[in-house]
């Protein structure tokens, strides 16, 4: 297999977090994988962009973020994406989960494994 066809083969999963610590935290994760590669936004409003230009395969969503709340990101998200995108949202405060499946919730601190093995198990890696 050749680069070039790795780099394409591999899956794309977003992280939309407007905490850096959380963003470097997936960054070190990138590292230590080759399945898949991250890429990361810090400000929620250039999600729509994102999906245009580089439609991802799973994102990990922050709930509380700046602008808006991420379970309406999550449902303006699947109403702007063409195909359906698993999202799971991440937070650390009690109760934020309410509402979401186990599946598609995940609370910080993240532990590289438990995110390793989510991501495996939702993207069939």
């Amino acid at each position: 297999m050749t680069p070039l066809k790795a780099l394409k083969d591999k899956k794309n999963v977003l992280v939309i977090d407007d905490d850096e610590d959380i963003l470097n935290w997936f960054r070190m994760l990138e590292k230590k994988e080759n399945e898949y590669t991250f890429s990361f936004l810090q400000d929620e409003l250039e999600i729509l962009r994102t999906l245009i230009n580089q439609p991802p395969d799973l994102i990990f969503l922050d709930i509380y973020l700046t602008h808006i709340n991420g379970k309406k990101l999550s449902e303006i998200i699947q109403i702007a994406s063409d195909h359906h995108i698993p999202i799971i949202h991440i937070s650390t405060q009690e109760g934020a989960q309410t509402g979401l499946s186990p599946q598609a919730f995940m609370r910080k601190p993240l532990e590289r494994k438990a995110v390793d093995a989510k991501i495996r198990s939702v993207l069939k890696i």
